[in-house]
This record gives C-alpha cells, structure tokens and sequence, in this order.
C-alpha cells in the first residue's frame, strides 16, 4: 500500500479496498506457506510482492490450500541452478503460474553451486524418498489430500483438485512427486528451458524424476542378473593370482577355461598347469652362421602358440641386414621378401625373448603379472594382466606383442595342448611373449621353433646339465648375447 498515494487510496472504491486488502493478506501468508519455505529451499528464493490485480487470481483463498491461482500474488522464483540457457544481462523471462506470474531469474555460477557444502545442501533440500518410501507410497485419496492440491471450490481457476484414486501405479508416483516436501526441491535440481511455464516446470521435474528412476533401477537390475546369470565370468572377475591360486582353485579355473575354449571353438582343450621341474634351468642357443632367414620358425610359433591370425601377432622376428653391420639390430628390417632366401650380402638374426636372468620387465610391472619361473621362463598371467604396457616399454628387445583386438584363430588350427601359463588363447587388452614353449618343454618335448628350423641353427636345453648341448656350444663356440652392456643377463645366446 506504501507505493499507493494517499490522494489514490481518497478516491478507491470500498469493494476495490477491500479485494486489494485481500490480496495482500493472501501474498503474506503464501510467502509463509511451507511450500516456498526459504528456510528449507536454501538454493531458490521465492519472494512474495504484493498483487496490483495483474495476476488475475482470486485472491480469496489460502494459499495454503489452494496450488492454483497463488493467493493473486506475484512469486519470484530464482532457482539457481549450475544449468542455465538465461543470460544474465536479458530482461527476466516471466510464465503463467496459475494467476501469478513466474520470474525465473538468471542461475549463479558452477563454481557458485560448487561451493555449497553437502551439509547445507541437504539441511536446503531435505531428504529425498527412499526407494521402500516409494514403493509404499499411499496414494493422496488415503492421505486425504486433494490430487491436484486445489482448493475444492474451483473458484479461484486451479481447477477444483477434487481427491481421487490414482489409476496406476505411476500416476500415483507422478502424484507424489508433486508433493510440495519435494517439488521445491526438484525443480532447484532440473533446470528449466528460460522461457517455461511453470505447468511445464512441475512436468519437466516429474519426468527427470521417473526418468532417473527408471534408468537407474533397471541399470542395477540388469548388472545383477549379468552376474548372477554368468556364473563363470563372475568367477573370472574374482579370480586371484595364479600363485595364491589353491589346488582346488586351480582345477575350477582349468574346467571354466575348458569350457569357455569349447564354447567357442567346439574343441575340448587340455590346459595344464604344470610347475617347473626342481633343478631345470632352460637356455637357447641359436647359430648365425646357419640361420638362411626362412621364417618357418616364425609360422611354426604362431601355430603352436596359438596366435593371433588376423591382427596377425608373431613372438619371433627375423631381422635381415646387410653383411659386415654385425649384430646391429637397428639396422635390421623384419620386412624383406626375396624370391629366395638367403640373399647374397646380407644376414639374419632371429629375435624372440631372451628370458633374462634379471628381466626388466618383471620389474616395472604394476600389478606382478609377469614373473620369472624357477627353470628361467619368464611368464605372464594374462587374466591378471591389466594392459597398461609398461613390460613393452621396458623390454629392450621388443619382444612383447599387445592384443589391440580380439584374437583371431580358426577353430580347425587351435592347439588344444595348452599351458596356463603359455598358449592358451588370449583376450583383448593383454600382453604376451615367447616362454620357450613352456606346454612343450615341461613335459620333456623342444620348442616348435627348434623343431621347425630346417638347417639346424637352433639348440635348445638346460643350462644345469654339465654335459648338455648348451654347455658345450657356451665352451667350444664364439658365444655373445644381444645389448651386453644393459645386464640383463639373457639366457639366449648367439654363436658362430
């Protein structure tokens, strides 16, 4: 009434006086009603300015009572929120609020909302239903409220809201989130377009709501019935390393692997998990002077090892260079492809893990995937393998692949003799080497490459036997390792 000039109010009619004193008594008490309580809607300010008869609304009402026309006062709502389309520096947009008019006024910053504490935003919003609350629910005809929270007399245009049962189970969740305990809150969490009305306010938090909802249960509905339904893949999340693995472990690891092996390729394989034998100390020799640059090493180890066909993935790489640059390997190329081999002017040196005695690669390895056998294998354990290619990095002869796809291999090529720890298929995102053909030598047979060399260059044995091969080639030959001067110590030796 203060902005009203006393010569104004002289000439105002008794009826007009009267409507006006209505209005403002209603605007006072909505601004005390607890639906826009400032106290509890910490992050929107609702405001309530007395009604100059613009709204359009009743104003006979409580506004406590009735959720239509807002008592003829005028409600500014800032909701300040992180999501915003308004523009702080355009007029406010205003919407139809029943007989009010609806300010929604331009959100504050991220960093703003950021600094609210979790403490006060949840005193601000108050507790959200719980999922038992929601599935418990009454609906408003028990709770005597009016569904559409009129007044009843439909006298002020909010439509009468008479109470009525709900005819499913979501109008009843609809309803309930229309509660003014949470409406409030929502609608400071979901932000509006800037030029919404405030019916479509109600609708858009209704709808995120049960949208929420919806995605969400069924999210953690179906992850549950993945698990439950996949009792083997649950058991390969869960496994633990192969050393902690006890017997009885070991032997359902083995039957989930077999089966998952004729799953997919309708083939029964037989893993093993064999340990090395007391006192073995596997080396490799392999003669230069002989080695012709063949290959068929090469397709003898992707054969026996089960390696990828297609991306196509090769443990052992045959460098040609030209004669006379020694055992340069950055002068090598694993890329020649003659008519016949071996070419005139040039050498081969065959390249494949050197198992060394002191490996880097076991060494950086973050989470022990890789480890060096008591026979001089260095091993992976792929379903412990987490990908990261430190081992590669580390490897100063380049002799790890990784698996940047799913592996490849024909059904009717797979080695079905398989070793945990060896040439049992791979998965995608993992590493893996040459172990000496770890299936073969521990049940007392060569290594595939040593048997598919057709002139002999290669010699394969164990380092602890006085009177093996290996000893006499290391006493009687020219012997040298690749890059000495690092210390890895390996155990594949060269000679001629």
């Amino acid at each position: 009434m203060s902005g009203l000039s006393k010569q104004t109010q002289s000439v105002m009619t008794p009826a007009a006086k009267a409507q006006q004193a209505r209005a403002a008594e209603g605007s006072e008490t909505k601004s005390r009603s607890p639906s826009f309580s400032s106290a509890r809607v910490s992050l929107g300010t609702f405001k309530a300015t007395p009604s100059q008869g613009s709204s359009g609304g009743c104003g006979g009402c409580q506004p406590s009572s009735c959720g239509g026309c807002g008592g003829g006062s005028n409600v500014s709502f800032d909701p300040r929120l992180p999501k915003s389309n308004v523009d702080p520096r355009a007029p406010l947009p205003t919407a139809a609020f029943g007989g009010s008019t609806l300010d929604l006024a331009p959100a504050p910053s991220v960093a703003a909302v950021a600094a609210l504490s979790h403490t006060a935003l949840e005193k601000a919003l108050g507790p959200m239903p719980s999922e038992a609350q929601v599935a418990q629910m009454a609906p408003w005809a028990e709770q005597g409220k009016p569904q559409g929270g009129g007044c009843g007399s439909g006298s002020c245009g909010c439509g009468g809201g008479e109470a009525k049962e709900p005819a499913s189970v979501n109008e009843a969740l609809e309803s309930y989130v229309t509660d003014d305990t949470y409406l409030g809150d929502l609608t400071q969490w979901i932000a509006p377009p800037p030029h919404a009305p405030a019916a479509s306010l109600q609708k858009l938090a209704r709808r995120e709501f049960l949208r929420q909802l919806l995605i969400g249960g069924i999210a953690g509905i179906g992850l549950a019935q993945n698990i439950a339904c996949k009792p083997d893949q649950r058991a390969e999340m869960v496994q633990q390393h192969y050393y902690r693995l006890s017997p009885k472990d070991r032997k359902e690891v083995i039957a989930r692997l077999e089966r998952e092996y004729w799953s997919k390729y309708r083939k029964n394989a037989k893993i093993s998990m064999k340990p090395a034998k007391k006192g073995v100390l596997f080396g490799y020799a392999l003669d230069l002077s002989l080695c012709i640059g063949c290959r068929k090493c090469v397709y003898a180890c992707a054969e026996e090892n089960n390696l990828s066909r297609d991306p196509q993935i090769h443990w052992i790489k045959v460098l040609q260079m030209d004669a006379g640059h020694g055992l340069d390997l950055h002068h090598g190329t694993p890329f020649y492809n003659p008519e016949k081999v071996p070419e005139a002017g040039k050498t081969y040196v065959p390249v494949a893990c050197q198992q060394c005695a002191d490996p880097p690669c076991t060494k950086i390895c973050p989470v022990g995937a890789t480890w060096r056998e008591p026979d001089g294998i260095t091993v992976i354990d792929y379903n412990w393998c987490i990908g990261c290619r430190y081992c590669m990095a580390a490897c100063p002869y380049d002799a790890r692949a990784f698996n940047w796809a799913e592996p490849s291999i024909p059904a009717n090529q797979l080695n079905t003799d398989m070793h945990y720890l060896g040439n049992r298929p791979r998965m995608k995102g993992v590493v893996d080497k040459c172990t000496f053909c770890i299936q073969r030598v521990r049940e007392n047979r060569l290594p595939a490459c040593v048997e598919s060399c057709p002139v002999g260059a290669r010699k394969f044995g164990d380092l602890n036997d006085p009177n093996g091969e290996l000893q006499y080639i290391l006493k009687k030959k020219k012997v040298l390792v690749l890059k000495e001067e690092l210390n890895t110590k390996p155990q594949f030796f060269y000679y001629y």
